[in-house]
């Protein structure tokens, strides 16, 4: 690779075409080796870094070095095993794969570069030592050895005079001549030295080669390290299928860049899609309705206002796919790369020549500007993100500092989700594991008799009743959109709180009317008690692949906060809570509590006195709150009755 940024616009071509990526001197450090796992949404990967004992040792100073890792598509991580890792030295990585009929090795190297002294002896036979040893543990097994060996195949070479001795022992054939049409014959090239030279091999078990065994040199103006990648390809035939019959699930909403938008072809769009929508007026008439027509309605009318707004984005609002986007790329850097990669093709359709050659120099010239350019665009981020947290910690603007932090260096290496959820890897398997966890925590309120009797007698008595239904105001929709968090998730109609906001102001006569109809029906659209669960790692360092270790967070229909935002402040007087109870409330939290915590234990301490303390953490405290009995609660505290119809239907 050259360094995990000098390969990644390579790797990305790579993962579109391969199942399983060796990768040596990726250069990161095990905090980085995260990032690996986000190249490819359908790639994970295992690696080990070079840098621990020197990263270890004080603060690290020069070019980082070295690592191995391996990418795997995710449909075949079920039959991938980690069987050892160089974690001194990060020179090896070895994988087994078991699928029938195959029982394979994989052993990713990087040798040592050479050099005349018996250091390169001492080194290379340690790490063919370590590389035997492996091969002898799984006896009965296939062997794949491959990677950067810094060695030529030919007598010459000491450090293939060390290693040779291996593909006699166990059978090893070395695949550098499987393919007698390779138009290159080199895999480093030095273009300053002008030096190329052969470094890269497959060395892989007789039996695994047939007619149908391919190799090559990958040839991409896109690379921008001095190796070329080499690829080996098998057919196994009579393999156990890599899944059953799962329906075929949509690929991930492309993200918004509103950035990037062109705002005012927004507003005049959703101008146009908004006042052509027929608004059911005469609902309003109704009172305390329960008829089916109506309610379709009312679910219409709704799913029209999202249309209207998704309409209006599609060619006003750029699309990219998730995590996809680097946040310092920019158009130029596109240009730059696409002038790289048509002088590199150029140049090799010209016979690839090196001496006094115009175009050669034009490829070597775009090719740096293409790197240094990289470069200065990501460090101009870097030095534009300093100077928000800077800023951020002068204006002791804690919330903005965090969030410039986390989005900079936090790291996420434990955070990710395992792709291996109790040794489900289909996304299909993986959704009902979770599906029938949560399902067993779900607790019932109708199964607690008393206290659903104890609701419906208080919701039914004939003194509780309210014909005088508030209305919404312009005032109390726009006060509630402006409570909206930017820069969220899509909600499962995959709306934004940023349609809300740059739309036109039409948009809030519309949610005022839907709103209005909602509270004279007691009635909700069915789109909003739909969501997407988006399972949370709780304990980092607990196991991964445990569905009790996730905790479910719903994301829920931007139209709906509104909706919730507006009913919290037309009743807020009626919801206040302990002045005791710190969570859940604007303007309290974790800090207000430990700071009276701290001043009790201190008054008594200074009085002489003991402090003994308890605490308590009650297990699915909010799955096991009986919602019959929050709304007998509601009842009792005089809210009216089709505030808390509108919450129980």
């Amino acid at each position: 690779m050259f360094g995990f940024n000098h390969g990644l616009p390579l790797l990305n071509n790579l993962c579109k075409i391969f199942d399983v990526i060796l990768l040596q001197e990726h250069w990161l450090s095990s905090n980085d080796l995260c990032k690996l796992n986000y190249v490819d949404i359908n790639f994970t990967s295992f690696g080990v870094s070079a840098m621990n004992s020197k990263m270890e040792n004080g603060i690290f100073s020069g070019r980082p070095f070295g690592g191995t890792a391996f990418l795997v598509k995710s449909n075949l991580l079920k039959f991938f095993t980690l069987i050892e890792v160089d974690a001194e030295s990060g020179r090896f990585l070895a994988l087994r794969y078991c699928r029938n009929p195959v029982d394979l090795i994989l052993i990713n190297v990087y040798f040592p570069y050479f050099k005349l002294s018996s250091d390169y002896t001492i080194e290379c036979c340690d790490l063919i030592a370590k590389l035997e040893c492996i091969v002898n543990n799984f006896s009965k097994c296939q062997v794949l050895i491959a990677g950067d060996f810094n060695f030529s195949i030919n007598n010459n070479s000491v450090g293939y005079n060390l290693f040779k001795h291996i593909l006699d022992d166990y059978n090893l054939q070395c695949c550098d001549n499987l393919n007698h049409h390779l138009s290159i014959n080199h895999t480093y090239h030095h273009n300053s030295l002008s030096n190329s030279s052969w470094l890269d091999h497959f060395f892989v078990s007789n039996v695994l080669i047939d007619n149908k065994t391919c190799f090559d040199i990958i040839d991409d103006g896109s690379n921008l390290s001095d190796h070329l990648p080499i690829s080996l390809s098998f057919l196994f035939t009579d393999c156990s299928p890599i899944t059953n019959s799962s329906p075929i699930l949509p690929k991930p909403s492309p993200v918004l860049r509103w950035d990037k938008a062109d705002l005012n072809k927004f507003y005049l769009n959703t101008s146009f899609f908004l006042q052509n929508i027929e608004s059911p007026n005469y609902l309003l008439s109704c009172n305390a309705c329960l008829c089916t027509n109506h309610t379709n309605l009312i679910d219409s009318y709704y799913e029209n206002i999202i249309c209207a707004l998704k309409s209006s984005d599609s060619n006003s609002i750029p699309r990219i796919p998730p995590k996809s986007l680097k946040n310092f790329w920019s158009p130029d850097l596109d240009k730059l790369k696409q002038i790289s990669i048509d002088l590199h093709n150029l140049w090799r359709m010209i016979g690839s020549p090196t001496q006094n050659s115009l175009i050669n120099r034009e490829r070597l010239k775009a090719k740096y500007s293409y790197k240094l350019a990289i470069r200065e665009a990501k460090n101009s981020s870097l030095r534009v993100n300093a100077d928000k947290i800077n800023s951020s910690f002068l204006d002791k603007d804690s919330s903005n500092f965090w969030k410039c932090w986390n989005s900079n260096y936090k790291n996420s290496t434990n955070t990710r989700p395992s792709p291996l959820i109790k040794g489900l890897s289909n996304n299909f398997d993986i959704a009902n594991a979770f599906r029938s966890y949560y399902c067993s925590t779900y607790v019932n309120s109708s199964d607690d008799h008393v206290a659903s009797n104890e609701f419906h007698d208080l919701i039914s008595n004939p003194l509780y009743s309210d014909n005088n239904v508030i209305a919404a105001e312009v005032a109390d929709i726009e006060t509630a959109v402006n409570q909206l968090s930017m820069k969220k998730s899509a909600d499962p109609d995959e709306l934004f709180a940023e349609h809300i906001t740059y739309s036109h102001p039409s948009i809030i006569t519309h949610l005022k009317l839907l709103f209005n109809i909602m509270l004279k029906h007691s009635y909700v659209p069915k789109r909003f008690t739909s969501g997407i669960i988006i399972p949370i790692v709780k304990d980092k360092r607990g196991d991964l692949t445990d569905t009790s270790n996730y905790r479910p967070i719903t994301l829920s229909s931007v139209i709906s906060k509104i909706f919730e935002y507006f009913l919290l402040n037309k009743f807020s007087s009626y919801l206040s809570s302990d002045i005791l109870q710190f969570g859940y409330k604007p303007s309290t939290g974790c800090s207000n509590a430990i700071f009276l915590l701290r001043r009790v234990i201190q008054h008594f301490n200074d009085n002489s006195s003991n402090v003994y303390m308890a605490s308590i953490d009650a297990s699915k405290a909010f799955d096991r709150v009986n919602h019959f009995k929050l709304f007998s609660i509601l009842v009792q505290r005089g809210l009216p009755k089709y505030f808390i119809l509108i919450l129980f239907n």
